[in-house]
């Protein structure tokens, strides 16, 4: 059928007053147009609708009608065209479009239309593409046939320029002008997951069932971020864990999460540097729908504010031109989402820009950062203050690969503009216990001091650092006998004696050592260097000690061993590691690591018990190659591969006597 007469048949089908309706949803209905439709009205019905016909044909007057169309009627005209303009009632289902979506023509009493699925009524408005007649519905064989739908031909060319050109985003300098209502989150989500970090260094205890963490935690920590809620919190956990700044271990049997050695290297690159990383990881799970929108975005310019509507009609016109299927699943939740992620990273900002009094457009602005263009200077200041009262203030401009090492030798107390940390003695031993060296510490605080480090603050500290590892921790086995016997033993054992006590009494390696001569007793034992000491030591835990056989000496129990570490501890007495014990085998995680160190350096197999998946004790032989704070790695010769061991999870290790030329491995 031809459009033009079927255009001209589908208002015959109106009454007079029907078309004048029609007419005023073209905006026919004023000026000069209502005087001529007035004209040919008085003329006869036929001079109305081909006056009518004519000016809806009009490409002007269809690109206003089109451009002001609903996204879902526009995306809809989109599929007619990536469908050849026609589409049966079946395809419409196939494109998950329903017939309701399409509209409604208008007919009433006096005008029958005989291809509508609706009653005959007084008079039903038009509505939609249908009722614009944008849209037409036939029969397709004439009078039989499936019914299909058809986008008229005068209206094809304007309908496919609507979905083909590109639409200038960017706002004039005038209009830039005028932005108002600017929303930017800036570094917020940096200093966040910098004080999620201080927390994590040292150590937080999570539940023994879920491994999450607890309640009270999880408040005292968000109550300190930007945005104090518990996604945010979340969030952070996320990132931490894909970037390995953090991981989950043991202390004392008990599941914990500490920072990793990656962290200080993460905060010492740039700020741009670290939000596009974080960048990464929030888009890994992007579809390539949410690629193809950051790629366009990179084709924006910094600083410069764009249209965001017109933004996303540009992605839309895109992704037609291709005659990608995305074209019909793309949505504005894609550009929100994505929006806010960029937002989170200080990466984009927002605002609005007013046309009129009543009607304000969204627009946005890309940040430098997110083309890669570094910001401010790589020269690193002196920026914090230690107070006689130990308060060390670190200034904004403080970089936060310093505030991470604050946070790991004292306590923060504020995190505003300037963070306020606390440096006490159980701080300090704190991080000397968790492997960090008294002259760094004080080289750190020397380093970034702006003004001269109090002398009573530099005396504490290295008197803090001398009462480090004033009492000892021993592993072995207790002999007591008659002072005349024991001379003659002393003589007979002296390889296996680790600690010559008294003349009654001496600690060795093993136990088996002439037991039917003299009394064994396996434990632990402490002593302690001076008397002093030794009596802070009996007071801490007293009500542990099975036996003291010398002023310096205690003995306690091997089930009490992580009780008696928290009662000395809470009396800021910091134990050295273990010794090397029952033969030779390794029990201190410092340890583990030197002798695999050493081995790594003499080309030697290790041997060791470690605890599997389920904590089940299985013995392995390992070629190491290399050995980091919280892991080894080697060819296991258990299961003839390279593997990745946990130090935590080894609980014996010795070396064994194999030389290069014998490692599988090689």
């Amino acid at each position: 059928m031809d459009r033009k007469i079927e255009l001209e048949e589908r208002l015959g089908k109106l009454t007079i007053d029907g078309i004048m309706s029609f007419a005023s949803l073209w905006h026919l209905d004023s000026g000069d147009n209502a005087r001529r439709m007035n004209n040919r009205k008085k003329r006869s019905k036929n001079a109305l609708i081909q006056f009518v016909a004519e000016c809806i044909r009009d490409k002007g007057r269809v690109k206003t009608i089109v451009s002001q169309l609903s996204d879902r009627e526009k995306q809809i005209l989109g599929v007619f065209a990536l469908n050849n303009w026609v589409l049966e009632s079946l395809d419409l289902y196939r494109q998950e479009i329903s017939e309701s979506e399409l509209g409604v023509f208008p007919y009433n009493v006096f005008s029958y239309d005989f291809y509508s699925y609706y009653p005959r009524k007084s008079e039903i408005r038009a509505r939609g593409i249908l009722g614009l007649l944008l849209l037409v519905r036939v029969r397709k064989y004439g009078t039989s046939g499936p019914i299909v739908y058809v986008v008229p031909e005068e209206f094809r060319e304007t309908v496919n320029t609507e979905f083909t050109s590109k639409p200038k985003t960017r706002l004039s300098r005038k209009e830039q002008e005028t932005i108002t209502a600017i929303k930017s989150e800036g570094y917020a989500f940096l200093e966040d997951l910098f004080l999620f970090l201080s927390h994590a260094a040292g150590g937080i205890t999570l539940t023994p069932s879920l491994h999450e963490i607890p309640k009270r935690t999880a408040d005292k920590i968000t109550n300190m971020l930007n945005v104090k809620t518990r996604n945010r919190l979340t969030l952070l956990l996320s990132v931490g864990n894909a970037l390995k700044l953090v991981s989950e271990t043991y202390k004392g049997s008990k599941p914990t999460l500490v920072t990793t050695g990656t962290v200080e290297e993460f905060l010492m690159q740039s700020r741009e540097t670290r939000v596009m990383t974080i960048l990464d990881v929030l888009s890994s799970n992007y579809g390539p729908l949410d690629q193809m929108i950051l790629k366009e975005l990179k084709r924006m310019d910094a600083d410069v504010w764009y249209d965001r509507y017109l933004f996303y009609k540009r992605v839309w016109n895109a992704l037609f031109q291709r005659r990608s299927r995305d074209w019909f699943a793309v949505n504005q939740k894609s550009l929100d989402r994505i929006f806010s992620h960029l937002r989170l990273l200080g990466l984009l900002e927002e605002g609005e820009h007013r046309d009129t009094a009543d009607k304000a457009r969204q627009v946005f602005l890309l940040k430098p950062a997110f083309f890669g263009i570094q910001g401010g200077t790589d020269e690193r200041v002196k920026s914090v203050i230690v107070q006689p009262n130990f308060e060390i203030i670190a200034l904004p401009e403080t970089p936060e690969d310093v505030l991470f090492l604050l946070s790991r030798i004292s306590e923060l107390k504020t995190a505003d503009k300037a963070h306020v940390f606390m440096l006490t003695k159980k701080t300090f031993l704190t991080a000397m216990d968790n492997g960090m060296d008294a002259e760094k510490i004080i080289a750190l605080l020397k380093t970034n001091a702006k003004t001269k480090i109090p002398q009573n603050v530099l005396y504490s500290l290295k008197e803090w650092s001398e009462s480090y590892g004033n009492v000892e921790l021993r592993r072995g086995v207790f002999l007591e006998a008659d002072p005349e016997l024991m001379r003659v033993i002393k003589t007979k054992i002296r390889a296996q004696v680790i600690k010559d006590i008294s003349d009654s009494s001496v600690i060795t390696t093993k136990r088996g050592v002439l037991a039917d001569l003299i009394k064994e007793e396996e434990g632990i034992f402490l002593e302690a260097v001076d008397a002093i000491t030794a009596a802070e030591v009996e007071k801490a835990i007293g009500q542990y000690v099975l036996k003291k056989p010398a002023e310096r000496i205690f003995v306690i129990e091997s089930a009490n061993i992580e009780k008696c570490r928290i009662a000395l501890k809470k009396r800021e007495i910091y134990p050295k590691d273990f010794v090397r014990g029952e033969d030779g085998v390794i029990h201190t995680k410092r340890q583990k690591k030197e002798l695999i160190e050493e081995a790594i350096d003499e080309a030697k197999r290790i041997k060791m018990v470690y605890l599997s998946e389920g904590f089940r004790e299985t013995e392995r032989v390992i070629d190491p190659y290399e050995v980091g704070e919280s892991y080894v790695e080697g060819y296991c010769h258990l299961r003839n591969e390279k593997r990745v061991f946990r130090l935590d999870r080894i609980k014996k290790v010795e070396m064994l006597e194999v030389q290069e030329s014998g490692l599988a491995c090689l």
